[in-house]
């Protein structure tokens, strides 16, 4: 069955005549160049496809199955899945499982360039007819790892202890980006960032790196303590839990006897209800401890991050430190420097007119001064007297039309009357505007 509907295809899946070309083997006898436009093709696709699918490995039939195009299958997948291999792209699973401890990624892209394609093309093409040989995409891989690493670290809140994780922790973990948690945790402890320790009951220990660090810390006794109080305290909330319901069951079944009047069974599950009540109790003040003792232990590393923090400031404030001869020595030399400002600036304030005015004779000038006053007093002095001459003459002359005006009558108010003769309105009217 394909599974073309669950994935993107490129645009030229619908040219039957390049797909033809592309579903073809490639030359008997040649070994394909790089950047042969098969080659490119193939290995895009295989890649994108399988990120789209959500998976890491794939077999060459799987494959075939995959980009069934109208019942045909592609006839050059072994070439391009050995090509693949020798430019680092993928990796065959059983040996990337087993892959050194002591060489990083980079390490193992190099062993794999060097390899001669010769080599390659004669004695891995002709067994990947094997159904049973898996390959791994290595970036796909890294890429769902990191994902899963910063999930983890999105939920971290003391290094100490939230670092530290058992199997069914870190399954869960993983069940959300990847369903095979072995790859993940391959490729976690090769980048260094998961150390995996096996206890003694087979039972595997967690313990993540420190966040925005890459120093491996390897998983201590402490550590297997603290992660045993985890196991403990989640233990006991589970027991909780389950004596709680137990209680209340117990305690509905003993209620439901009363209402019948069954006594006897009614008081066969009230202390049924008061035993499970009793170790919940009991329970809950072992869990208490525990979590206290898991306080504590948060709250240390708080502590030693605050020391930590503390030595850092002390040997910062160390280098920062200055001479006290240095700077008693600047102190005097700024004073110096002040004492010579206020100098300057009092001398540019000096009164520099007045100095000037020392080098004159100021008795004489002042002669000279009340000379020019008494020269301008006398043509003031005769302007004054002919105006007040004047003002006189003409208080005179009003005084004397005043009196005169006076002696006249008042001035009539009505028209005159013409007993003899009326005037007419037009000689009256020739009369009043005359």
């Amino acid at each position: 069955m394909s599974l073309l509907e669950n994935f993107s295809l490129p645009e030229e899946w619908q040219n039957d005549e390049r797909m033809g070309y592309l579903f073809g083997p490639f030359p008997p006898g040649r070994i394909p160049s790089e950047n042969n436009e098969k080659l490119c093709f193939w290995s895009k696709l295989i890649v994108s496809s399988s990120k789209q699918l959500n998976k890491t490995t794939f077999t060459v039939p799987e494959l075939q199955t995959r980009f069934t195009r109208r019942g045909v299958n592609p006839t050059c997948l072994l070439e391009v899945v050995a090509y693949m291999e020798r430019t680092g792209v993928i990796q065959r699973l059983d040996k990337w499982s087993t892959f050194p401890s002591g060489v990083s990624w980079s390490g193992w892209a190099q062993q794999a360039t060097v390899k001669g394609l010769w080599y390659l093309w004669e004695s891995v093409v002709g067994k990947y007819e094997d159904d049973q040989i898996e390959f791994i995409i290595v970036d796909q891989i890294k890429e769902l790892s990191l994902t899963v690493l910063r999930t983890h670290y999105d939920t971290v809140q003391y290094e100490s202890t939230d670092n530290l994780l058992n199997e069914a922790e870190f399954d869960a973990l993983c069940s959300n980006h990847i369903a095979n948690r072995k790859q993940v945790e391959i490729s976690l402890v090769r980048s260094g960032q998961l150390q995996v320790v096996v206890r003694d009951n087979d039972k595997k220990i967690y313990k993540f790196t420190r966040r925005n660090t890459k120093q491996e810390h390897k998983v201590s006794p402490t550590d297997i303590g603290i992660l045993r109080l985890k196991e403990v305290t989640a233990k006991l909330l589970q027991q909780i839990s389950d004596l709680t319901d137990k209680s209340h069951r117990a305690m509905t079944k003993c209620k439901e006897l009363i209402v019948t009047r069954q006594k006897t069974s009614a008081k066969h599950w009230l202390r049924q209800s008061k035993f499970y009540s009793k170790h919940v109790e009991d329970k809950e003040a072992m869990l208490g401890n525990l979590q206290a003792l898991l306080t504590k232990i948060q709250m240390a590393e708080t502590d030693a991050l605050v020391l930590e923090a503390y030595q850092a400031g002390i040997r910062s404030l160390k280098n920062m430190t200055i001479d006290i001869d240095k700077v008693e020595q600047t102190m005097d030399q700024l004073e110096e420097v002040l004492a010579d400002n206020n100098e300057v600036n009092n001398t540019i304030a000096e009164d520099v007119v007045g100095r000037l005015d020392n080098d004159v004779d100021m008795i004489a000038l002042e002669e000279e001064l009340a000379a020019l006053l008494l020269q301008d007093e006398v043509p003031a002095q005769q302007a004054t007297d002919t105006n007040t001459l004047v003002d006189t003459s003409s208080k005179q002359q009003v005084d004397k039309n005043d009196d005169y005006i006076t002696t006249l009558p008042d001035v009539p108010t009505d028209l005159p009357q013409d007993t003899n003769n009326r005037l007419e309105p037009t000689n009256r009217l020739e009369l009043v505007q005359s």
